[in-house]
């Protein structure tokens, strides 16, 4: 049946990525719709990146999967392009209403890495940081970055 419905494991853990990213997506959307001060909206676009019904240990454990296969599957490294570069679009958009471009772009890579790198350990960790301080760690460094 796993072959007949999705094409193999493969097919089963894109689609499963697929529904993850979508949910992401939904979640940044409700935060950060219909707020005037960008340091507000890139705070809540953050956060709906570590909302405690996405950022679980075996989501993590999944996400990390999907790097793997985006190593060497073109469908997998389409997905993650997708996926970085909205994110990129998104964090800019904030950023560079309070900072300049240039260094808007650097940030936002910056603080996607960061992200990523929470993601990870908390995968690695089996627990990793709560969803409240992943959000605090990325917030500092907003902080730090934004009051140059």
């Amino acid at each position: 049946n796993l072959h007949h419905l999705f094409g193999g494991k493969e097919g089963l853990l894109l689609e499963v990525l697929k529904q993850l990213l979508m949910e992401i997506r939904q979640i940044s959307r409700q935060h950060a719709t219909a707020n005037d001060d960008p340091l507000v909206g890139l705070d809540l676009y953050v956060c709906a990146q570590f909302n405690p019904q996405i950022y679980t240990n075996e989501n993590c454990i999944l996400w990390l999967n999907f790097w793997n296969e985006a190593a060497t599957q073109p469908a997998f490294a389409r997905l993650e392009t997708i996926n970085r570069r909205r994110m990129q679009s998104n964090l800019r958009f904030y950023l560079m209403q309070v900072i300049d471009a240039d260094t808007a772009t650097v940030v936002a890579s910056d603080i996607q890495s960061m992200i990523d790198g929470l993601w990870i350990r908390k995968a690695h960790l089996k627990g990793g940081q709560s969803a409240e301080a992943a959000s605090d760690t990325i917030r500092r460094f907003i902080l730090a970055q934004t009051l140059r």
